[in-house]
This record gives structure tokens, C-alpha cells and sequence, in this order.
């Protein structure tokens, strides 16, 4: 369950949603658990992505990383998933299931974030940005809340996950 799903089950929980677009935050470090944002941009391209055309989806993650920079005035560090976390081999296993069974057309459950597109994305984010990029060991849910509880910061995500590590 997303973040947006489960705000708007508690009572009262959609005071508390905020569009990424309109978050201003100057001079302060944002972590990001980018991964929402990578298969987003994937999804929205998603006959080039799952043809093999990465282009389309890594241009969009650039406007994106872009504009917080730039608009929002973001001072971002990026994390990234590394290797699949041992222990969600159930979701992992419901996940590639869901993909292989997916209908032609439902492009929301065959779209995974690979490892190359993954690569790809914090090359751009390091070398042709300056991003901060950080490729956690698993997932880059607990990186990301270890480090906006230890320095008083706010994460940013769509995955309801970082609720469990206290972000």
C-alpha cells in the first residue's frame, strides 16, 4: 500500500498529503527513496520501457530531478534499492508472479525497475547532475529513514514502508 492510500484510510490522515510538486524546502538536505519516482517515469513510457528503450522513462527522471532542484530548490540525495531483501521473498516472488501473468495491456504490473535502468539513472543523477546517489545494500526504505531521523529531515517517498522504520 502506497502512502497516499493508507493517509487517506486514517482519520484525518489527508491533511497531511502534500503534492512532491509543491513541497518547498531551501537549504535543507532531502533524502529521497527514489525508486516510486523511477518506476513512475518507466510507467509513463512504459511501451519504450518494456521494449528495451530506457531514453524516454531516464529523460523524464531527469526533468523531474530537475525541477526540485530547481523550483522546489531541493538539496537532494538520492537512494536507490540494491539487491531484493531476503526477506520479502514472499512479495518478491507475488510481485514476479503478478508480472508474468499480467495481460498484454496492463503495463502497471509488468514494469520493474531493473538493475540497468537502475545503473542508468544514478549515472545520470551523479555525473550529468551532481546528485548525491547512493545505491543502498537492499532496499533504500531504512537508509532513507535512518538518515532523516538522525539528522531531524524530511523524507520523501510514496512507499508507506518508511512509516514501519518511524520516518
Amino acid at each position: 500500500m502506497g502512502i497516499v492510500d493508507l493517509l487517506l484510510r486514517l482519520p484525518g490522515g489527508a491533511v497531511y498529503l502534500q503534492d512532491f510538486y509543491e513541497l518547498r524546502m531551501t537549504d535543507k538536505e532531502v533524502p529521497i527513496d527514489a525508486a516510486g519516482l523511477l518506476w513512475a517515469c518507466a510507467y509513463k513510457h512504459a511501451k519504450d520501457y518494456l521494449e528495451g528503450n530506457l531514453l524516454p522513462a531516464l529523460i523524464e527522471w531527469t526533468q523531474a530531478l530537475n525541477y526540485f532542484r530547481s523550483i522546489c530548490q531541493w538539496k537532494m540525495r538520492l537512494y536507490l534499492d540494491g539487491m531484493d531483501n531476503p526477506h520479502k521473498e514472499y512479495e518478491n516472488e507475488r510481485r514476479r508472479l503478478r508480472r508474468e501473468n499480467a495481460a498484454s495491456g496492463d503495463h502497471h504490473a509488468k514494469i520493474r525497475n531493473t538493475p540497468e535502468y537502475l545503473a542508468k539513472a544514478a549515472l545520470i543523477a551523479t555525473h550529468v547532475l551532481n546528485i548525491p546517489c547512493f545505491i543502498t545494500k537492499e532496499e533504500a526504505d531504512p537508509h532513507v529513514a535512518y538518515v532523516s531521523l538522525s539528522k531531524e529531515l524530511v523524507a520523501v517517498t510514496g512507499d508507506s514502508d518508511l512509516l514501519a522504520y518511524g520516518a
